[in-house]
């Protein structure tokens, strides 16, 4: 976010200038490249600075001034420069993003493989950040809304740049993004600085307005912004409750013999596997190896951290757990879940072994299948759920596995 705004300064910078030079392109090119080469989405504030570019020229023709005008080819090929440096100083990072991307979009062309039918919603890719930042920022949401009318007639060039990136993030990022289960209300993060200048235009101007009293106005604002402090602080609240999953971790180092065999299963819990589970983990799914347990690998047992165990996590086994591994004589099933997956996630624990009977520990104490379990992060519906909050992380349960 930080690279976007500093690219984005430089933009406005640009704009402001009444004669523009081709330093100036490459200097707007140049930090849009970085922002892309920051994240993926950095890309994006290349539609403020192509704005930006209309307006300074938007008395020629339209074939003069994106065609033939050769300031802007050199933008451009700054730009492609840039995209060509990125993917040759970080290829893992281009190729993650791109094929994350086109996977959804092959969604949205009707063309993924795996495709089911009610899978790709068009307009739940376009509204989820919308539906985010309403959930999270009522009042900005709201005041932004506001803001876009006195700014769309009284400035209608800097509506166009600023409401670019957001037009952009949510008709391209959205889509390909939004579209399938990979929303997280974080990656809203980039649109709330470009709402917050519009919605602060709309302050300005509602407060230098005749409509109301002067008096009648501070109180106004005072009153939506003391209104907007309330998630803000309960999102505080809510992440200083106990960790339930740092206090289970805490009971299995403390009572788990070392060397013991576990399944873990659900949201995982962060466990020190040994050597012999990184090993499956490498003959069987090894693109899910990581560079941590590649590391683990590679150590001597004086220095390997202890205690340590041979860890089942089933959802890295794609094509199912094979036969050797399912053979190996595990002693405990560690389950978790947040609100409504108990069910599910018994039922895996089930097939392990698991029974009700032989519950060792839970965490936090007292929970039960019903008990409000939320990922904070990605919780829903702020306003109401987060004064239920009791505990941070999901809810644990330890089984012991009757030999």
């Amino acid at each position: 976010i930080f690279v976007i705004l500093a690219a984005f300064y430089f933009i406005i910078d640009f704009y402001k200038k009444e004669e523009v030079t081709l330093k100036d392109y490459a200097v707007a090119a140049l930090l849009t490249g970085i922002s892309f080469g920051t994240h993926f989405i950095g890309a994006l504030v290349y539609l403020p600075f192509l704005v930006a570019h209309y307006f300074k020229n938007k008395g020629g023709r339209f074939y003069e001034i994106f065609l033939t005008n050769k300031n802007l080819w050199l933008a451009n090929l700054v730009l492609a420069l840039m995209v060509i440096l990125v993917f040759y100083l970080n290829p893992y990072g281009f190729i993650n993003y791109a094929s994350w991307s086109t996977s959804a979009a092959a969604d949205v062309l009707n063309q993924g493989s795996d495709l089911k039918i009610g899978k790709f919603d068009l307009w739940r890719g376009i509204s989820a950040y919308a539906v985010f930042l309403f959930d999270y920022g009522h009042a900005l949401t709201l005041i932004f809304l506001a803001g876009l009318i006195p700014l769309f007639l009284r400035r209608r060039d800097l509506f166009f740049i600023l409401f670019s990136f957001i037009f952009g993030y949510y008709f391209v990022i959205g889509p390909l993004i939004a579209s399938s289960d990979r929303t997280v209300p974080v990656y809203a993060g980039p649109l709330i600085p470009f709402m917050s200048i519009i919605a602060s235009y709309g302050i300005y101007e509602f407060y230098h307005g005749g409509l109301f009293s002067k008096k009648a106005k501070t109180t106004a604002i005072f009153a939506v912004l003391i209104f907007s402090l309330y998630l803000p602080l309960m999102l505080e609240y809510a992440m200083l409750r106990p960790s339930s999953a740092v206090a289970a971790n805490n009971w299995i180092r403390n009572n788990i013999p070392s060397g013991s065999k576990i399944v873990n299963i659900g949201p995982t819990l962060s466990l020190n596997e040994n050597k012999d589970s990184i090993k499956d983990i490498k003959k069987h799914s090894p693109e899910f190896l990581t560079k941590r347990q590649n590391y683990m690998l590679s150590m001597d047992e004086e220095n390997y951290p202890k205690p340590d165990y041979y860890i089942l996590t089933p959802s890295l086994y794609r094509g199912g757990v094979p036969a050797e591994i399912l053979n190996v004589n595990f002693d405990y099933v560690i389950m978790s879940w947040q609100y409504g997956g108990y069910d599910s996630a018994f039922s895996k624990a089930e097939y392990y072994g698991a029974k009700k009977e032989n519950l060792v520990k839970l965490f936090p104490e007292g929970v039960t299948p019903a008990s409000f379990s939320e990922n904070i992060e990605a919780i829903r519906q702020p306003f109401f759920n987060l004064a239920k909050v009791t505990h941070n992380g999901p809810a644990v349960a330890i089984y012991k596995l009757v030999k």
